[in-house]
């Protein structure tokens, strides 16, 4: 997998949109652990790690390409 760090999940936004509209689909999906379901059960909460929430609002995943 390919991943980009962006400066902000504004711009995470435009470059997911750019890239639709050159037909290439980019996604997001991490959800960091402590927010997850079982994150959640176990005591996590939003604002409890602030560093990885920041982090995971601005990481991109790129797609594979054989071409």
């Amino acid at each position: 997998m390919f991943h980009v760090i962006m400066l902000s999940v504004e711009s995470r936004h435009a470059l997911i949109s750019h890239l639709a509209s050159f037909g290439i689909l980019a996604v997001f999906h991490y959800l960091p652990l402590h927010l997850s379901p079982i994150g959640l059960r176990f005591g996590g909460c939003q604002g409890g790690c602030p560093a990885m929430e920041d982090l995971a609002d601005r990481l991109l995943r790129l797609p594979f390409s054989p071409a």
